[in-house]
């Protein structure tokens, strides 16, 4: 085991393959005061991050230690956050909705958005729309507390600010449990609490 560990840092090709992503998942759960996970940007789709939450938190229930916690799950990512990039898609959803009985608990979600290739407004039409489900499904995992979405580049950073602005996040983030907003080119969706 590694008892004094508490970040796993999930860099290039570690998810790439099945074998892969059970050596992962075995290090993982040997790791007793794991409290952070890293995913570098070229750890692509999205979906394969929830896919390794997922495999750890039935590795972790299959050795009897029950529903586990982890802090923080963090994922850097191109901003070409669209259906062809590849970047969320791969023939599996990047969103929770279907995965959230299955996840550990997670307080915190953080995502970079690094520049990629936006071409049109219809690019960042989609990368908004996208990148708020992808928000707002965050907000159902067991133990949630914040979501954070820090965008790296400023333009794209303002393009989605504009989008938020005229059509904000999807009615099921309620004012009275979210607090949603934009500081310091960063989107914080925070519970509120009771």
């Amino acid at each position: 085991t590694f008892p004094a560990a508490h970040t796993l840092f999930l860099h290039g090709g570690v998810l790439a393959t099945e074998d892969k992503k059970q050596r992962a998942i075995e290090v993982a759960s040997h790791m007793p005061n794991l409290t952070t996970i890293v995913a570098a940007r070229n750890v692509v789709p999205l979906s394969k991050v929830w896919c390794f939450l997922e495999g750890l938190q039935s590795e972790w229930v299959s050795r009897g230690e029950g529903e586990r916690s982890v802090g923080t799950v963090s994922s850097r990512l191109a901003a070409d956050l669209t259906q062809g990039s590849g970047t969320l898609w791969d023939g599996a959803s990047p969103f929770l909705w279907s995965r959230l009985d299955k996840m550990p608990r997670v307080e915190t979600v953080h995502m970079d958005i690094r520049p990629g290739d936006l071409d049109e407004d219809a690019d960042v039409d989609e990368l908004y729309t996208n990148l708020m489900e992808v928000v707002t499904s965050s907000t159902e995992l067991k133990g949630h507390k914040t979501t954070k979405v820090t965008f790296v580049d400023r333009d794209i950073f303002d393009a989605c600010h504009q989008r938020f602005l005229s059509r904000p996040a999807r009615p099921m983030l309620r004012p009275q449990e979210y607090r949603l907003f934009f500081h310091d080119l960063s989107l914080h969706v925070e519970r509120r609490t009771q």
